[in-house]
């Protein structure tokens, strides 16, 4: 494990034990053994080490997921059945299992408009989860489970923004987890179902 993959596994840690403002730049220093200085060359600053430590936390949480989600969606045979994961998925990302999550991606998107950058960090479509809903979207296509006429990449998009978008509602007082998941459904419906 090189010396910033240290870092990171610390940050990611101590970020899990007291929160993005318990995290102390010259204690993960110290566990990893290394000098402040390297720690800054890894992550130009102590905002940039909290920011990156956060996202990967997400990242990883939201990787299994979408790799769970595109398993059963390979096994889809029928558009009923691909409604049942989605909405097994929609459920899933709303349930309380998912509040360390959801109140990391509200803290991503937070700092991040106050940095002005609109949440782009937050989202990464080139990553091998992506990649893997893609191509089983792509499959439930050729297998007439999903429309064909939606572009594969937009649709796995729309199912990896789902949890920040419930990060969102949550944070702005959504009414209840059966409106998003109907709210949800409904999208999925137009958009998705063959």
């Amino acid at each position: 494990m090189s010396l910033r993959e240290k870092i990171l596994e610390e940050a990611i840690a101590a970020v899990d034990r007291n929160g993005p403002d318990g995290l102390r730049v010259h204690e993960i220093a110290r566990r990893v053994d290394c000098s402040v200085s390297a720690l800054y060359v890894h992550f130009g600053s102590r905002e940039g080490l909290v920011e990156t430590a956060m996202l990967e936390r997400v990242r990883r949480l939201d990787g299994t997921s979408l790799e769970a989600l595109a398993d059963r969606l390979d096994r889809c045979k029928s558009s009923r059945s691909a409604r049942t994961v989605i909405g097994d998925y929609v459920s899933m990302v709303a349930s309380p299992e998912q509040l360390p999550a959801v109140f990391a991606r509200t803290e991503l998107v937070a700092r991040s408009r106050l940095r002005g950058d609109g949440g782009e960090s937050t989202s990464t479509p080139d990553d091998p989860a992506q990649q893997r809903l893609v191509q089983s979207i792509r499959a439930a296509q050729d297998r007439g489970v999903i429309r064909s006429d939606i572009d594969p990449d937009c649709a796995a998009r729309l199912l990896r923004s789902l949890p920040l978008l419930q990060a969102v509602a949550a944070s702005e007082g959504a009414q209840s987890d059966r409106n998003w998941h109907r709210t949800v459904m409904s999208a999925f419906d137009a958009v998705l179902a063959a």
